[in-house]
């Protein structure tokens, strides 16, 4: 069965809502009900048939088959199925998702993936801040599942990230890890200041060069971790394997943050 499809009819006037273009949402509508879902978040009511051109089709299986800046919380609650937008979106992309293939070919806006439980997210381009972090006033970021971004992410990249993994293809701003609880960010390109600002737990793998290195981080010495290699080749599947080849000898360990539990690790490559 072919993919159900959505068009956009022309660039929206307002910020939209496309929460409820998620699989669980639309398995047991008509096209009918499905163009009556509203979608508008300002003053003027705004539906999905409004926005876009409806191709029925198998609502496991969603296209939209344009972006947009103002296209906010795509795959947000997916469960399961698979949702591809051909183009960028805006933010809060796949927020909540606990299941499911949510592939974005285009950038998405800051907290993409934000309490995001399960599931493959995937990036094609570049990423916001906050990329798997909490909203204001939330205690938790990712909590499972996994994120990939080909290009570069924003500041606070797995800010109180609880579980799960974030792999980052290119450069990564300020401060990402900050406040990671536990899991695992690997950053292929270089990053900007304080990595694993007040990390309690967690793995970092940097490819590239800080900007400025945590300071209250020690230095736990060059060796050969067994458990990286296996990491490694789950990372393959998702980053090109030339640019994790240097976590598969001789690496570099720094624990902490020192100046919180402690028990995180920045790993680099040695050389």
């Amino acid at each position: 069965m072919t993919a159900m499809i959505f068009k956009l009819r022309g660039e929206p006037d307002q910020r939209l809502d496309l929460s409820c273009l998620v699989p669980q949402r639309l398995a047991r509508l008509g096209e009918a009900e499905i163009a009556a879902l509203a979608v508008g978040t300002g003053k003027v009511r705004l539906t999905v048939g409004e926005v876009f051109r409806i191709t029925m089709g198998d609502a496991n299986d969603i296209q939209i088959a344009s972006g947009s800046g103002r296209f906010d919380r795509v795959g947000a609650g997916l469960s399961g199925g698979s949702v591809v937008v051909e183009g960028s979106v805006g933010a809060e992309a796949g927020r909540a998702m606990s299941g499911g293939n949510l592939r974005i070919a285009g950038s998405t806006g800051p907290f993409t993936g934000s309490a995001m439980a399960g599931g493959l997210l995937t990036v094609g381009a570049d990423s916001g801040d906050y990329l798997g972090g909490p909203l204001p006033g939330e205690l938790m970021g990712m909590r499972g599942g996994t994120i990939v971004v080909a290009g570069r992410a924003g500041e606070r990249a797995g800010d109180r990230m609880r579980r799960g993994l974030i792999a980052i293809g290119g450069d990564c701003g300020d401060f990402p890890a900050s406040r990671m609880i536990a899991g695992t960010v690997a950053i292929l390109g270089d990053c900007g200041r304080m990595p694993g600002f007040l990390m309690r737990r967690g793995t970092m793998l940097l490819g590239g060069k800080p900007a400025i290195l945590t300071p209250t981080f020690a230095e736990s010495g060059v060796l050969e971790l067994i458990m990286l290699r296996l990491m490694v080749r789950a990372l393959k599947t998702h980053l090109p394997p030339a640019k994790l080849a240097a976590f598969e000898g001789i690496v570099r360990r720094f624990a902490g943050d020192m100046a919180v539990l402690g028990k995180g690790e920045i790993i680099r490559p040695a050389a």
